[in-house]
């Protein structure tokens, strides 16, 4: 049934549907952040970070999923934790960097972060693929 579902043409438009609505919860998340008080502040960048990093990943690895090489493939789970943690962490401190900010460099620093967590993430997903060798 889910090769059926991902074999289908449509299914590649999945992880950019999967990364939209990720993102834009990060952002909602983010923007609710600046008028918090100390805790609710937190809370909320740790809500933009999970979301953020945990639909970067799903993205990442629909897409791979959605992909019909030749050959089987396979992934390597401890690089798959370890790019999730890699994501989640690292769009932490790119949404606090910025949220912690009031001046433009802060936010471009912010914006920096994201991109260089997003590409260690897409670098790790790919990383992590093994053929199986059926």
């Amino acid at each position: 049934m889910l090769s059926e579902i991902l074999s289908h043409p449509f299914a590649v438009l999945l992880p950019v549907f999967l990364g939209a609505a990720g993102i834009g919860a990060a952002i909602w998340s983010s923007a609710s952040s600046r008028n918090a008080t100390r805790a609710l502040r937190i809370t909320w960048l740790g809500l933009a970070a999970a979301a953020a990093g945990v639909a970067s990943w799903t993205a990442a690895y629909v897409a791979v999923a959605t992909h019909a090489p030749a050959i089987a493939l396979g992934f390597d789970p401890i690089i798959v934790a370890f790019d999730l943690l890699l994501l989640v962490g690292g769009f932490t401190i790119a949404f606090a960097t910025a949220s912690y900010s009031n001046v433009l460099d802060g936010l471009a620093a912010g914006g920096l972060i994201a991109g260089l967590t997003l590409s260690g993430g897409q670098y790790l997903a790919l990383l992590g693929l093994t053929p199986t060798g059926d």
